[in-house]
């Protein structure tokens, strides 16, 4: 599909009999066409309102002059900031093995474990070898 979108791109930008503002006018319309993957905006978009919501904390501080931030105000702050650096970090390569885990394989193995009885979960710690008990 985007072998066809980029066709059409070139094929309005070629076009001769068309005006400035009428390729323009096409390229928009094709640019929204686009998977929201593709589309730079929409990321742009992401990081520009979670950087506001981010600083409305020290806008806070600034424009009342209180030292003490109402708790609402405070999470959502603090919720949009890790959503941040969580959006902005690098994405590593596909993992593989036993060292990609999804959430559901976290949620699987703890309810598993509470299941299970094992040494750990009866208080046995001290009967292993080199546990450091008693």
């Amino acid at each position: 599909m985007n072998d066809k979108l980029f066709e059409l791109h070139k094929a309005v930008l070629k076009d001769e009999t068309l005006s400035f503002w009428k390729k323009r006018s096409l390229l928009n319309e094709l640019r929204k066409t686009m998977p929201a993957e593709q589309n730079r905006w929409n990321f742009r978009w992401i990081v520009w309102t979670l950087a506001l919501i981010a600083l409305s904390v020290p806008a806070w501080l600034a424009c009342t002059g209180k030292s003490e931030i109402p708790q609402g105000l405070l999470s959502l702050a603090s919720t949009a900031l890790g959503a941040l650096a969580a959006f902005v970090a690098p994405r590593g390569s596909q993992q593989t093995g036993d060292s990609a885990h999804t959430s559901a394989d976290v949620t699987d193995r703890a309810t598993k474990a509470r299941q299970e009885p094992s040494p750990n979960n009866l208080g046995l710690q001290a009967d292993r070898p080199g546990a450091g008990g008693a």
